[in-house]
């Protein structure tokens, strides 16, 4: 039945069953982490695990994490003989099997990165509310936005705006500017899933080589991102990828390529391909 799975801290064939009356079937309940395993490590397990803990607290959710330790996730590796690989690994914690219990399952897939400037189209709606703040497995808005600007506009990406009109991310990366060896990010007031990634780069902004840190208050306007020295997408898998275009309302935003090329740097600090 193809590769194994870790599911409630056991390794099976790749079988779940799931009862009909689980909320994870009939309301998408539940939610993941997406890490990425390179060069024969996880990286930021620990990260990953402080966000799922995090979202227990707010949603008062009971997880077993002996269940999902990295020692059963590289036992998990190597049982699929995938030691040499770059794979995608999902934790998926939620009600899968009852009403009542959260269950988790761990799965891994074969991750090839897209290395190049990415193009990107604005979504002018407002995607903005509290549960934006976490990775719910009800992402049915953000792969029904990024396939429509894929099919329609050849795009790589969709980025999401708030209420207010500023872009706050992207519908599976956040999203950062460079202008004057000065990184500027979103607030983390507003409503979008702070990344990983992203708050690694943050949090080692200076030993990257950029100067410092800023945040933009109530997301990024298009005329900032017009004098922006290089434009981000970031998130655990890519690393990071410069944007080299971006469409909205009709109008196209060329970003020139960096000399700096703070993208390479960043996946360069990282040690990630």
């Amino acid at each position: 039945m193809g590769r194994k799975i870790l599911f409630n801290g056991e390794i099976i064939k790749n079988e779940i069953r799931i009862d009909t009356k689980s909320h994870i079937l009939n309301y998408g309940t539940g939610f993941f982490e997406t890490l990425l395993y390179e060069n024969r490590q996880i990286y930021f397990y620990k990260d990953h695990i402080n966000r799922m803990k995090n979202t227990q607290n707010i949603f008062e959710i009971d997880i077993d994490y002996t269940s999902i330790e990295d020692k059963f996730i590289y036992q998990l590796i190597g049982e699929n003989n995938l030691n040499k690989q770059t794979l995608r690994i999902k934790i998926i914690y939620a009600p899968i099997q009852s009403e009542t219990k959260w269950d988790t399952c761990v799965f891994i897939q074969d991750y090839k990165r897209i290395n190049k400037a990415y193009s990107v189209c604005v979504h002018t709606e407002p995607k903005d509310n509290f549960l934006y703040n976490f990775k719910s497995l009800n992402y049915m808005a953000n792969n029904y936005f990024r396939n429509y600007y894929k099919n329609h506009s050849n795009a790589d990406e969709v980025l999401f705006i708030s209420f207010k009109g500023g872009i706050l991310e992207g519908s599976y990366t956040n999203i950062l500017a460079v202008k004057d060896n000065i990184l500027y990010y979103v607030s983390t007031h507003n409503n979008y899933l702070k990344g990983v990634m992203q708050n690694q780069i943050l949090r080692n902004t200076k030993a990257i080589g950029l100067k410092q840190s800023e945040e933009i208050t109530e997301g990024f306007t298009t005329i900032f991102l017009k004098k922006a020295d290089e434009i981000l997408l970031t998130n655990s898998l890519i690393g990071a990828q410069p944007i080299g275009e971006i469409y909205t309302k009709g109008n196209k935003i060329q970003i020139p390529v960096n000399k700096e090329n703070w993208a390479e740097k960043i996946r360069s600090f990282y040690s990630m391909k």
